[in-house]
């Protein structure tokens, strides 16, 4: 009965637990911190958030000392400038299903092997792979941990924030 319950509540666990990676770029920042923040932003669509509350949606994000640009996604005229001044961002947002997956699978076999940890092994009601002692129900939970953490993040996807400051 409990090894049901486990299985009931670890999508649960994992769909509550998301990944948001913030980068911070100050200002004044040297080439390499811009070398970053593009890292994180290229080829891939964005929302510019601007002080004044107003969202772009860009793909392949740039950020230089004086302005933040990129191609403006939709069709037909173009929906805000072609650039930002940099003092005016607050931040940038990409999502990214694979990185989502990646950090689903590590955040699922975490809690996976931890609620198996606590659970323990149950030989009453045995509805997947039996296990004898608590490293062996943990190492089961832990998979079936992956296996929900993969689907469940790539659903979901990671958000990674570009603040600039």
């Amino acid at each position: 009965m409990k090894r049901r319950l486990v299985l009931l509540l670890l999508p649960v666990a994992v769909l509550a637990s998301g990944c948001t990676h913030r980068r911070v770029l100050e200002l004044g920042a040297s080439p390499e911190g811009y070398r970053a923040a593009n890292q994180a932003t290229a080829t891939r669509n964005a929302e510019v958030l601007t002080r004044d509350g107003q969202i772009f949606r860009w793909y392949d994000v740039r950020f230089t000392p004086d302005s933040i640009w990129g191609v403006v996604l939709g069709s037909g005229a173009a929906q805000g400038p072609p650039a930002v001044p940099t003092q005016q961002v607050v931040e940038v947002t990409v999502r990214s299903r694979s990185q989502g997956a990646f950090d689903g699978a590590a955040i699922g076999a975490g809690i996976g092997v931890v609620l198996g940890f606590i659970v323990g092994p149950d030989d009453a009601s045995c509805i997947a792979p039996c296990a004898s002692t608590r490293p062996e129900q943990a190492l089961i939970m832990g998979v079936f941990g992956v296996f929900w953490g993969v689907i469940i993040g790539a659903i979901r996807g990671s958000r990674t924030k570009v603040q600039v400051r």
